[in-house]
């Protein structure tokens, strides 16, 4: 005797199953786009940590000065645009100019983060290393603001660390 089945899924079973999927994206989306958000202030925070410190390994190395800043033109030291630079800075102009050469270059979105820093429009270290008139912390930020805020403290001695809430002295 030969059975004659369906093979297939119920207009039910198909309803349960998009019900239980739709809970479950309404409940993972909102998680992953945080994780999303707080992944790339981590990633921007790392990034210019990276620089800060080839900064000064350079400035000891090269035995100069190094200055980092922020850039619209990838020469003048304006505080503006979406491009740091650390380059040799002979005659501390914060001035890409003469025999200076760019070290290091990275450009971030600023339409997604902003980026301050209390110490003022450039990080400058001197041949030893040390932060020259130019300790502070650089702070990253969201549109989610202060509780998600991620920074680096810049010593006067020129060690870089993370910052710790204290450290702020402005708000995003």
């Amino acid at each position: 005797m030969i059975a004659n089945r369906n093979k297939g899924y119920t207009l039910m079973e198909i309803l349960i199953a998009m019900v239980i999927a739709a809970v479950l994206l309404s409940v993972a989306v909102p998680s992953l786009t945080s994780f999303i958000k707080n992944n790339r202030i981590l990633a921007e925070t790392n990034n210019f940590m990276t620089v800060i410190k080839t900064a000064r390994t350079e400035a000891m190395t090269l035995r100069t000065t190094i200055t980092v800043c922020r850039t619209s033109d990838n020469i003048n030291c304006d505080g503006t645009g979406d491009n740091f630079i650390a380059f040799t800075d002979a005659n501390t102009a914060d001035l890409v100019d003469g025999t200076d050469v760019i070290i290091q270059r990275t450009t971030i979105d600023t339409s997604l983060l902003t980026i301050g820093y209390d110490g003022g429009n450039s990080i400058r270290f001197d041949s030893r290393g040390r932060a020259i008139g130019s300790s502070g912390t650089i702070m990253v930020c969201d549109d989610r603001g202060n509780d998600y805020r991620r920074g680096i403290t810049i010593e006067p001695i020129g060690r870089s660390k993370p910052a710790i809430e204290g450290d702020f002295i402005n708000d995003c």
